[in-house]
């Protein structure tokens, strides 16, 4: 038996309604994806200011956050927290300069080698801050054989299969005082500017 072309269009029609729900329902599963999980708070009661600005995961049970918090003395200290699959936990960072710091980007490029980018002030300069650990974030230290001049990374990305990495940002060009895009990239454990 020979369906006319309107019978076939009907009947494909009629399936494609019928099928609408189940394509969207990747979709509807994707957006139920996300629930609160409750962080660490580092900031004292009477500085309760503290954010988070970037993460990366590993896998599911290595993740790390980046971002602020007002110390004691109402300036701004890293934060660097750790997801171990069941609850986060915060880390101490390198937190340098005398005036304040902060963390913007990070990369976890294995489950111990994870890299961290931001800016420090001191002498209210804000200097370029890039912060590596390579035991899972036991220890951060600053990283002061790549590039430090004036300005902020804002960013960082990499390729955990091959270790290559990727900082971006801006910097203050010291001669005409103005503010200049800059890409670092990570060359034998350290970054180095690239031109653009």
């Amino acid at each position: 038996m020979k369906l006319s072309k309107y019978c076939q269009l009907f009947f494909f029609a009629v399936l494609f309604f019928l099928a609408l729900p189940l394509l969207s329902s990747h979709k509807a599963y994707a957006d139920v994806g996300f629930s609160r999980v409750s962080s660490q708070d580092p900031s004292p009661a009477t500085y309760p200011v503290n954010g988070l600005q970037a993460v990366s995961s590993y896998d599911a049970t290595h993740a790390w956050a980046v971002g602020s918090y007002t110390n004691s003395d109402g300036t701004y200290h890293d934060l660097i927290e750790f997801w171990n699959g069941t609850n986060w936990t915060t880390q101490t960072g390198a937190n340098p300069g005398t005036d304040a710091n902060q963390l913007l980007g990070v990369k976890a490029l294995s489950t111990t080698d994870v890299w961290a980018v931001g800016s420090y002030y001191t002498d209210s300069k804000g200097k370029v801050l890039i912060e590596h650990s390579t035991d899972g974030g036991s220890t951060w230290t600053q990283d002061t054989s790549s590039f430090t001049g004036n300005g902020s990374l804002t960013g960082i990305d990499g390729d955990p299969s091959s270790g290559d990495a990727w900082a971006v940002g801006w910097i203050l060009n010291d001669t005409t005082s103005a503010y200049e895009p800059i890409t670092l990239k990570l060359v034998s454990g350290h970054f180095s500017v690239v031109t653009l």
